[in-house]
């Protein structure tokens, strides 16, 4: 991490490239014009996936330092990431600029911002459960078993359902923090009805994720294997 100059506040970027690496010296001259002197670009392939060159900067930022971001995608790849970058900086006295939206936390719309964003993702946590409650009752009134074994209570099944069909979040993980067989997570994620599969489809084609918390494990989306093509 470089130095800013005695006194001065460092103000530092994170850019997302593609793998082509398209406009990048034209999104390196936003960043200075923002008063970047330390910008970090990263190639990000797909929708989700580990950030090291992200984590590494938000890690290395003092306090009283400024992240600059070209928008909220560079935040975090979903609504609970975001959440969780956001409270880590503030609780850090680190400050945030997000280019496209006019974002700077620095003032008092920046501020209301940063408000807005945790009571939108308490909003949608709240929803996320109710549609995952309603996924349980369905498979249940339909007189079907969704896959869950006497151990295993209604908010140990939501919370299963939540985190393995909609957040992809990876069954060893939720084996582990549920302290059960990686083969329950597998059976209780995949033997939903027909009518609670759609509900939890509806789930992410809105856009809704789970509020990250303690309760939550750690993201880590699953790996999807490429099938070989028929010759």
């Amino acid at each position: 991490m470089q130095e800013n100059g005695k006194g001065k506040t460092l103000v530092a970027g994170y850019i997302e490239v593609s793998a082509k690496k398209a406009d990048l010296e034209r999104k390196i001259a936003k960043f200075k014009e923002a008063g970047c002197v330390e910008i970090r670009p990263e190639t990000v392939e797909g929708g989700m996936g580990e950030r090291p060159v992200f984590d590494k900067l938000v890690q290395e930022l003092p306090p009283g330092s400024v992240l600059v971001v070209a928008d909220n995608r560079g935040l975090g790849m979903a609504l609970d990431e975001i959440v969780h970058t956001v409270d880590n900086l503030d609780k850090r006295g680190i400050e945030i600029v997000v280019l496209s939206e006019g974002v700077d936390t620095r003032k008092p719309s920046g501020k209301a911002w940063r408000k807005h964003i945790k009571s939108l993702a308490e909003f949608d946590r709240r929803v996320m459960l109710e549609k995952a409650q309603a996924a349980i009752e369905i498979a249940r009134s339909g007189g079907k078993s969704i896959g869950r074994p006497p151990k295993l209570t209604d908010e140990d099944v939501r919370d299963i359902i939540i985190w393995g069909r909609i957040r992809k979040i990876d069954y060893m993980a939720i084996a582990k923090k549920k302290q059960i067989d990686k083969s329950t997570v597998y059976r209780t994620v995949n033997t939903l009805t027909d009518n609670s599969r759609r509900v939890a489809m509806n789930m992410a084609q809105d856009g809704v994720f789970a509020l990250g918390g303690d309760n939550e494990p750690e993201v880590q989306p699953r790996k999807r294997t490429m099938r070989p093509r028929a010759a």
